[in-house]
């Protein structure tokens, strides 16, 4: 039975990550963390909790920056850079 509960526990921290993610790599993940477990252990460690959690959260943010990579935010990057290059040259050559 605890062993059954402690995949529910890692099930559950699992659900933090993305879904494509966990769609290709939940099962792998979840039998490495029960072949990890301790004998008899019925819940997840607190360093599997923040780990788990930690690089979920970090999966779901590369996720949503996605569109973020795209060329032309890399051209704006670099418009604005020049841009502000500029004013700041403007500027010392004011005063």
């Amino acid at each position: 039975m605890s062993g059954d509960e402690l995949e529910r526990g890692y099930r559950r921290l699992l659900a933090v990550y993305p879904w494509e993610h966990r769609r290709v790599y939940e099962d792998e993940m979840l039998a490495v963390l029960l072949a990890g477990a301790r004998p008899g252990q019925r819940r997840p460690d607190v360093a599997d909790v923040r780990n788990l959690v930690g690089a979920g959260l970090r999966a779901r943010l590369r996720v949503g920056a996605r569109g973020f990579t795209e060329p032309s935010w890399a051209d704006a990057a670099t418009v604005t850079g020049l841009l502000v290059g500029v004013v700041l040259l403007a500027l010392g050559s004011v005063s």
